[in-house]
């Protein structure tokens, strides 16, 4: 089983008295396979047991709305991919704490991108895949989306006009998968480790689709990028000190 741990700052360090204002955490709603999602109630547990149960606020939001709740101020901390919590630092967030695990034990070497196409597909190189269509769960999602164009960028292609069409299809990885066995797109493009954590061996899946552009080091989870850092626990300039 995977163990997941996180570093929370000690709780002497949160030692003051709260009043009128609740501390707002805000959580960001990934895909819901995805086994970060252990650390997030064990996380929002610790902060209660912090600042007390009733001066915490929770808000879950999927990527967009999660957004818009930082640029506008109305969130002290946060827990998200670290694609979303560096941007925010162009709004004065903080990284404060990254997430390690027993898979991936360097914060900094965590999730990439995996491009797939049906096995019985002529594609067999990221080059191949120009002009193709391509199917993608979420707009911007750091995993499933930033880091695969990146990987285009990295290789001298425009990321923006690599693919002929693209299709978002929600926020569930699963229907990447479905849209390229069934033929609706040539490509699809999931976060690293979802394909082993969700079909287990020998699922009939694992002879449907093949993988393209695997990075040699990518040995714990296929990759098709090189990989960045886990999921971070982040601050807002708005939060008290």
């Amino acid at each position: 089983m995977l163990r997941i741990v996180i570093f929370l700052l000690a709780t002497c360090c949160f030692s003051l008295t709260w009043a009128d204002e609740k501390v707002v955490l805000a959580v960001s709603l990934d895909p819901p396979q995805d086994n970060n999602v252990k650390i997030i109630e064990p996380t929002i547990q610790a902060l209660k047991n912090t600042f007390g149960k009733d001066n915490l606020e929770i808000l879950r939001l999927p990527l967009p709305a999660l957004e818009e709740c930082l640029e506008s101020g109305k969130v002290d901390l946060f827990l998200s991919t670290s694609g979303l919590s560096r941007r925010m630092t162009q709004k004065g967030a903080k990284e404060l704490t990254t997430m390690v695990s027993d898979r991936h034990p360097d914060p900094n070497k965590a999730y990439g991108t995996l491009f797939i196409t049906r096995a019985d597909s002529p594609i067999r190189t990221v080059e191949d895949m120009r002009n193709k269509s391509v199917a993608i769960n979420l707009k911007g999602g750091f995993y499933g989306h930033q880091i695969g164009l990146g990987e285009l960028a990295d290789r001298g292609h425009d990321p923006h006009h690599f693919f002929g069409r693209t299709e978002f299809v929600g926020r569930d990885l699963r229907n990447v998968v479905k849209a390229v066995i069934s033929g609706k797109t040539d490509i699809g493009l999931l976060s690293t480790c979802f394909l082993e954590d969700t079909y287990p061996k020998g699922d009939k899946v694992w002879q449907e689709i093949k993988t393209i552009g695997l990075k040699p080091e990518s040995t714990v989870c296929m990759s098709s990028t090189k990989l960045y850092p886990n999921w971070s626990f982040s601050s807002m300039p708005g939060a008290s000190p």
